[in-house]
């Protein structure tokens, strides 16, 4: 008997559910909640909140789950609140009228897949919170010529994973608005990441101080 109600207990410690249009998969023992898909597609504007309450229970939304708005084909703007700190697996692919994203100062990691064809898109802000960003994160981000950033020491100190996970793909940066040609590392830098700043293209000049001792595969390949 003790087994099977321990078994019990861990099946009812999560579930999904639908609160104001958008679907949680609930942790009930941590009270924290991760946006997920459902039966519905989600279109036009969302705003995921902070917090929610359900059944008496307040639950923080701590990340959006793998696939969670995938194919979502009329979605074209989503709000992420700063309780946030992942962005799963393909949570946005081929969202292609996705036009506006607000990534918070709380997201660490962007998912493999995370973007992959959101052809909308055509400027983006990476916090300075975010320390890794998956396989193909942005491939097929066709119109995206604008990376917004505010502090160049933390972009170096990303990890790309590979092969379409830096969204200056086809993008310029810009560091506090302002569009970056003459790159000019921070002193206290000791290295710059693999594929950094790989497809800039609107570099012209780079400026690296002593205190770098390492730059990564393919920094500045392509930065034409």
């Amino acid at each position: 008997m003790m087994v099977a109600l321990g078994v019990l207990l861990s099946v009812n410690a999560n579930a999904k559910v639908e609160v104001d249009g958008i679907y949680y998969n609930l942790d009930k023992d941590e009270k924290q909640a991760e946006v997920t898909y459902g039966n519905s597609k989600y279109t036009d504007k969302v705003v995921i909140p902070e917090s929610f309450s359900y059944d008496e229970v307040i639950y923080s939304v701590t990340s959006i789950g793998w696939d969670a708005f995938r194919n979502c084909s009329d979605l074209t703007s989503v709000t992420i609140p700063n309780s946030v700190t992942s962005i799963g697996r393909g949570a946005f692919r081929n969202c292609r009228d996705l036009t506006s994203v607000t990534i918070p100062n709380s997201v660490t990691s962007i998912g493999e897949y995370s973007f992959y064809g959101c052809s909308g898109l055509t400027s983006l802000s990476i916090p300075n919170s975010v320390m890794s960003i998956g396989y193909f994160a942005f491939i097929d981000c066709n119109d995206l010529i604008s990376v917004y950033i505010t502090d160049l020491a933390a972009w170096c100190n990303i990890s790309f994973d590979g092969d379409g996970s830096n969204p200056l793909y086809h993008a310029n940066i810009f560091l506090n608005g302002e569009e970056v040609t003459d790159l000019v590392i921070p002193n206290g830098v000791t290295s710059i990441g693999g594929r950094a700043f790989r497809n800039c293209r609107g570099l012209t000049s780079v400026t690296i101080p002593n205190s770098v001792t390492s730059i990564g595969e393919s920094a500045f390949k392509d930065c034409i």
